[in-house]
């Protein structure tokens, strides 16, 4: 009977739900083929300002996007965060870690641009569409210093006879190692590894796994700062502009992100990131294991995030960003309101939770874990889905819950889901504008509660590219 029963509810939320799940999909699938086929700039724009975000593929490395201090960063992330501000859009970041995925995606039309410091070729214009150059590269051989008893070195072009090299799948790279052979009568093995992303086949070329793999400029020169011991020296081409890749019909985006970088803005923005991120490295993070191109550290914390996490039915990387927002991990932070500590929680607050500023950061991130775990039990007959509960257990550990409350019931008020933190997040928002704190449904009065729409944005925004870059 009980099985019967959850059968049939089963079935019930698949009927219910499926077509919405599956709705949401196409619809943003038909949005992105809409961009691509609008060739007028200014109705790319309508459009991408009505979907409200540009979806960008980039590689996850330490050149392009990468974890530092607990911030996402990087010179492809910085950029695409340039560009989708200057057209009033939050921006998505999806990973893969070679250049053939990326391009796959954007055939399939669930991305708008690939950022991967594409190198601009005659076969990949035949596929992809490029915006104007963002840079010039050019290709390095990378491999192991030679000493006393090596002699695998390459320094010419006869030196690659016999010789395998391994490279990124679907990477130019490959064809100018195959057209090198040819050029040279020489017999070389190139190999496509199928998933390992440029920057692990490098760490596999300092570990031994490997002997030799070809790389864009920028990223060795990096690397060569965690891996001394590699050569570097020997260079594969001339310098190549790369881009960014679009789909091949998507001339109207074409227009709009090419006017954005020959604008003043762009070219500052470009030139400002090259040097931030390629003149003056100073961002160094663990490599991660060569199986994996994801990083396994947020903090210093991550243990105690992971444990405590548990008890609220929360990522541990969504309390990181949690963290993240209030002290930036530093447990000796105060603000000018008297919050202190990792958790930044308020003295009287602390106090009813059996902390002071003198207890240990490990106490204080308990403590606000169970204040956070307080919101949630609260609001939980309120909101019973946990998901849709997150955001406004963030919110009401920055405004506290009563004015969650009221925002609630203002839209309820005018005709909105108070369920639904995007409709909801609206009145929040606004709880400083006398028409809503003044309304009586509002119980709790004036609130400064666009900090709080941005605390939340902010933490969520966050957790999506821990998620992206975090092992779970």
């Amino acid at each position: 009977m009980v099985k019967g029963l959850i059968n049939r509810v089963i079935i019930v939320f698949l009927a219910f739900f499926m077509p919405v799940i599956i709705s949401s999909c196409s619809q943003t699938r038909q949005q992105i083929n809409t961009l691509q086929n609008e060739t007028s700039p200014r109705k790319v724009l309508e459009q991408i300002k009505l979907r409200g975000r540009l979806i960008a593929v980039t590689e996850y490395n330490s050149a392009n996007y990468f974890i530092y201090k607990g911030a996402p960063m990087g010179f492809q992330y910085d950029l695409l965060s340039s560009l989708a501000q200057s057209l009033g859009v939050e921006l998505d970041i999806v990973i893969r870690n070679n250049v053939a995925d990326a391009i796959d995606l954007l055939k399939e039309g669930q991305v708008d641009i690939a950022a991967m410091d594409m190198t601009i070729t005659s076969d990949r214009s035949e596929s992809v569409l490029f915006t104007q150059p963002i840079g010039r590269t050019r290709q390095l051989v990378v491999q192991r210093k030679k000493d006393k008893s090596a002699d695998y070195l390459i320094e010419s072009p006869l030196d690659y006879n016999g010789k395998s090299v391994v490279v990124e799948k679907g990477s130019v790279f490959a064809t100018r190692l195959r057209n090198l052979a040819n050029e040279n009568g020489i017999k070389l093995n190139v190999i496509e590894h199928p998933s390992l992303s440029a920057e692990e086949l490098i760490a596999q070329v300092n570990n031994g796994s490997i002997d030799y793999t070809v790389v864009d400029d920028r990223l060795a020169k990096i690397n060569k700062t965690f891996f001394p011991k590699l050569d570097i020296s020997v260079p594969l081409s001339l310098e190549q502009n790369y881009a960014w890749a679009l789909p091949p019909e998507a001339n109207g985006l074409k227009q709009l992100i090419d006017s954005w970088l020959t604008s003043y803005e762009g070219q500052k923005e470009v030139a400002v990131l090259s040097d931030k991120y390629f003149s003056k490295v100073k961002y160094r993070r663990v490599i991660p294991e060569v199986s994996n191109y994801k990083a396994s550290v947020i903090s210093g914390y991550d243990g105690l995030f992971k444990k405590l996490s548990r008890g609220l039915g929360w990522d541990w990387r969504l309390l990181a960003s949690l963290v993240y927002q209030e002290s930036k991990f530093n447990d000796q932070v105060k603000s000018h309101k008297g919050a202190f500590g990792i958790m930044q929680l308020m003295p009287a607050t602390a106090k009813s939770l059996g902390v002071d500023s003198t207890s240990s950061t490990h106490e204080q991130i308990r403590a606000g874990v169970s204040l956070l775990l307080k919101y949630d039990r609260f609001l939980a007959p309120y909101i019973p889905n946990d998901k849709q509960r997150v955001p406004f257990v963030v919110a009401a550990y920055n405004i506290g819950v009563g004015h969650i409350l009221d925002a609630r019931r203002l839209a309820e008020k005018y005709g909105k889901n108070p369920d639904n933190w995007e409709e909801v997040s609206y009145f929040v928002k606004n709880k400083s504008n006398p028409k809503y704190y003044k309304d009586s449904v509002a119980y709790y009065g004036y609130a400064r509660g666009e900090e709080t729409f941005h605390f939340v944005k902010d933490i969520m925004d966050r957790y999506h590219h821990y998620r992206n870059l975090v092992d779970h």
